[in-house]
């Protein structure tokens, strides 16, 4: 498989910046951007469902159902982190950085449906390639008189206007 190299680089800056957040910024900075990344995840899973074609179409799908229940407590945890917001010493927390593991509690808590989600894909594209009929490498039968010249010999072909039979009586 092959990737871009302006795929690795964007990548790579997800990736540290994601370390970043979890391990040197305060909790401040780090929890808004968790919680933001955390309620716009099901806008990209249901376009996935919409828009996606082939095996995509599943991935989402079973992204969706494998990662509804952890996401549902997630966001019932990141809204009672908001309400704690309002106590009397909680902004004071969240300005001192939270030692050596940083934010990574949080960063589970809040980001944990992510791993559930994508086994969840992994398993619906696994599905789909399940029952996929097998490929036939037998070339088709030629039903009518139309000719065509395949490597030097003269041959029939199915004419490409001709409707293919479904196979039922």
């Amino acid at each position: 498989m092959q990737f871009r190299l302006r795929s690795l680089f964007i990548l790579t800056a997800v990736v540290s910046v994601m370390c970043g957040l979890i391990f040197a910024a305060p909790p401040i900075v780090a929890l808004p951007i968790f919680c933001l990344i955390l309620w716009v995840c099901p806008a990209f899973w249901i376009t996935g469902i919409v828009y996606g074609r082939g095996a995509w179409r599943p991935f989402f799908i079973g992204g969706v159902m494998a990662g509804i229940g952890p996401h549902l407590f997630s966001d019932y945890y990141s809204i009672m982190v908001a309400a704690s917001l309002f106590e009397s010493n909680s902004l004071k927390d969240l300005t001192v950085f939270g030692g050596a593991l940083g934010n990574l509690p949080m960063a589970g808590m809040l980001l944990g449906s992510g791993p559930f989600a994508l086994l969840g894909g992994w398993t619906g594209m696994a599905v789909y390639y399940a029952f996929q009929p097998p490929k036939s490498n037998a070339t088709p039968s030629l039903a009518n008189d139309d000719y065509v010249v395949i490597e030097g010999r003269l041959t029939t072909t199915p004419a490409r206007h001709s409707v293919p039979s479904t196979g039922k009586g």
